[in-house]
């Protein structure tokens, strides 16, 4: 894979910022998006779309894991793993260039890891939310930890990068979510056992 010629195709200057909470305290909670790619036919200017409060990705967050939480999105951080802006989904640009889906994620999240920490290194969280299957195993990957998504989605994990340390709760996209209901289910269920805990 060749990030040159990757950013040259598809990179786009589109401005997306990370959401800060009007809230939000060092030791709170950040969110952990994918990606900037555009896979919607809204304008994207904010990660996750947490300033669009009737977007179905906010009313998600808001409900299904915030919610749950006890907790608001003022009181949160929020920002992607990857934190190129594409003008496309990743997904996409894995289907037009021959490339493993979850072997891109992987190699362009290698790519950000510094701008990722650095935000860890910004926001100070305790907490850390992440959406979804390929940032769970970059963060599985990077924290040595061999974990299934399965297992322990909306539960705790005490993780370090580079000496973050950190509580990790990792949940399932809203499409996941949505699709898999009877199963995923349960995440509403075991973030409402931990909402006195954080």
């Amino acid at each position: 894979m060749n990030i040159d010629y990757i950013r040259s195709k598809y990179e786009t200057d589109a401005v997306i910022s990370d959401f800060e909470g009007s809230k939000y305290t060092s030791d709170g909670i950040a969110i952990v998006g994918q990606d900037s790619g555009i896979t919607t036919s809204s304008e994207v200017r904010v990660v996750l779309m947490l300033d669009d409060r009737n977007s179905s990705l906010c009313r998600y967050i808001s409900t299904h894991i915030l919610g749950k939480l006890n907790r608001k999105l003022e009181e949160v951080r929020a920002f992607n793993l990857i934190d190129i802006n594409f003008s496309t989904s990743i997904q996409k640009i894995a289907n037009n260039e021959g490339y493993d889906f979850y072997e891109l994620v992987d190699y362009l999240a290698e790519y950000s890891y510094p701008n990722f920490l650095a935000r860890l290194d910004k926001y100070s969280p305790r907490y850390l939310i992440t959406l979804g299957k390929p940032v769970f195993l970059f963060l599985s990957k990077k924290s040595g930890e061999n974990l299934e998504l399965k297992e322990v989605f909306a539960t705790q994990i005490k993780i370090d990068l580079e000496g973050h340390s950190l509580i990790w709760l990792p949940c399932v996209h809203m499409r996941t979510f949505n699709a898999y209901r009877r199963v995923y289910g349960e995440q509403d269920e075991r973030l409402e056992r931990l909402a006195n805990i954080i």
